[in-house]
């Protein structure tokens, strides 16, 4: 049912996908859509919750170590390869257009996509086996390089710029970027500069 959710919202708005339509494409009753998300506010989180999820686990998965510069940059690339791509664009313009009627709403895919990448560059930060404790420290300085690196790029890519010139781009900007806050990242091992020229060669 989320597969057929997803589609309509991207397809027809939120407006106009109703509960019905998804009953309908999906061959579910309507009753066991309404029994698993009551309202299309829930329904429509639930659609980007899991856009979300997917995609941080495929940064997860090709988490490969190495020195911070590296594990940062890596993981940024990822984020932006997944973020600047049409269908979750599209999300974000649904979000917006509604977010007068339901901020709420708003609020929470907002929470759900931007803490999701900050959490993700924090837990890259402070490295395999972290602790709770330790993702916390890492939060503001991961939420730093998330809002200067990535958030801008996200402003040009709502209004149309190509999105694969702003996944190249962001290349550029997360290696500029992570150098900016150097100093801010000693505390969780500092930057490898034996290893800047080979992960920019890399990315």
């Amino acid at each position: 049912m989320l597969d057929v959710a997803t589609y309509l919202f991207l397809q027809q708005g939120f407006d106009r996908t109703t509960y019905e339509g998804i009953a309908e494409l999906a061959r579910a009753g309507k009753a066991t859509l309404y029994a698993r998300y009551p309202t299309k506010e829930m329904l429509f989180k639930e659609v980007v919750q899991r856009r979300v999820t997917l995609a941080l686990g495929r940064i997860s998965a090709g988490d490969e170590g190495g020195p911070l510069r590296v594990r940062i940059l890596r993981a940024c690339v990822m984020l932006a390869d997944e973020t600047f791509v049409p269908d979750v664009i599209a999300l974000m313009r649904i979000t917006i257009v509604e977010r007068e009627r339901f901020p709420d709403m708003a609020r929470a895919s907002y929470e759900i996509g931007f803490g999701g990448c900050v959490e993700c560059v924090a837990e890259v930060i402070v490295g395999d086996g972290h602790t709770p404790d330790q993702v916390a420290a890492a939060t503001p300085i991961a939420t730093r390089i998330v809002e200067m690196a990535l958030m801008p790029l996200q402003m040009h890519a709502l209004y149309g710029v190509d999105l694969a010139l702003l996944r190249e781009r962001a290349r550029r900007d997360v290696a500029t970027v992570i150098d900016m806050v150097a100093d801010d990242l000693a505390p969780f091992g500092g930057l490898d500069q034996d290893a800047v020229s080979d992960v920019d060669g890399e990315y």
